[in-house]
C-alpha cells in the first residue's frame, strides 16, 4: 500500500479564483464550460465542484491572473445566468507529494 506524504507546499500568487454559481448539475454542463476556456487557450490549475442542492451546483476553478478577463468573458457565454466571483487575492497552493512505495520489489 502506498502512503502520501506531503513533503513542501509551494505559495503561487500568479493565479486568481473563479466561482460560477447557480449551474445546472447535469452531465455536459461543466464540459461546455471547460470547452469554452480551452477552446481560448486558458489553462486551469485546480476545479472544485461543491454538492448539488435541488440539482444546482457551483463551480471553482483558477487561472492565471493575466487569464482571468478572458475567462470569465468565456464563462458568460456559456452561463449567462451565472454568478461570477473573482478572486484577485487567491493564492494557489500547489503540494509537492512524496510516494513511499510499502511493497518491496515496486
Amino acid at each position: 500500500m502506498e502512503e502520501a506524504v506531503v513533503s513542501a507546499v509551494t505559495d503561487d500568487t500568479s493565479e486568481a479564483k473563479i466561482t460560477v454559481g447557480g449551474v445546472p448539475d447535469r452531465p455536459g454542463v461543466a464540459a461546455r464550460l471547460f470547452r469554452q476556456l480551452a477552446d481560448r487557450g486558458i489553462n486551469i490549475d485546480m476545479i472544485v465542484q461543491n454538492t448539488s442542492a435541488k440539482g444546482i451546483t457551483d463551480i471553482s476553478f483558477t487561472v492565471a491572473k493575466t487569464d482571468l478577463e478572458a475567462a470569465i468573458h468565456a464563462d458568460q457565454a456559456v452561463f449567462g445566468f451565472g454568478i461570477f466571483v473573482s478572486d484577485y487575492g487567491c493564492h494557489g497552493f500547489q503540494l509537492i507529494r512524496l510516494i513511499q512505495d510499502d511493497d518491496a520489489g515496486r
